[in-house]
């Protein structure tokens, strides 16, 4: 129990930290594009291994990442149809067959229907769904959190000391 609120009380400290804007929506954008494709042994480690280097938090993404998973699951059946359209789409027989002929694309699993709907997705919503984010926290950051600073509630998160807070 408190192992959970500690894990929360150290996000917001994140989010209300000096961090860039840009590095926590990097990993919640990453946590949502990870939890949309079903596991890919290499699709998932190439996009962890992405968020280190691009100096992602690694605490928000493998935080979040099951949440969305949890939320994503719904997003299958959508997925699904979308894939299917696409993949039934015969002038694309060719680009089909390359990527099926391509090792490096055959591995990412495209030819599965929530697999290509998840590609799709990602492909389409990564730019609005980075910028949405972006200005989620922005507006967080500037208007909602001095006041909430002042606000009793915020005496709440800090936990006495004999519970392990600092």
């Amino acid at each position: 129990m408190f192992t959970v609120f500690k894990l929360i009380k150290k996000l917001l400290h994140y989010l209300n930290a000096n961090e860039k804007i840009e590095n926590i929506t990097l990993s919640i954008s990453f946590s949502i594009f990870y939890s949309l494709i079903p596991f890919n042994p290499l699709f998932h480690p190439i996009l962890f291994f992405l968020v280190i280097i691009l100096n992602g938090n690694i605490l928000f993404f493998l935080f979040l990442t099951p949440i969305f998973l949890k939320i994503t699951i719904l997003m299958y059946p959508l997925l699904h149809v979308l894939g299917n359209s696409i993949l039934q789409l015969t002038y694309l027989d060719g680009v089909f067959q390359f990527l099926y002929n391509t090792p490096f694309f055959n591995y990412l699993n495209w030819n599965n229907t929530v697999s290509l709907g998840g590609y799709v997705v990602i492909i389409i919503c990564s730019l609005p769904i980075y910028k949405a984010i972006y200005r989620l926290i922005k507006v967080y950051r500037e208007s909602f959190l001095p006041e909430f600073k002042k606000s009793k509630i915020s005496k709440l998160f800090k936990l006495p000391t004999w519970l392990g807070g600092q």
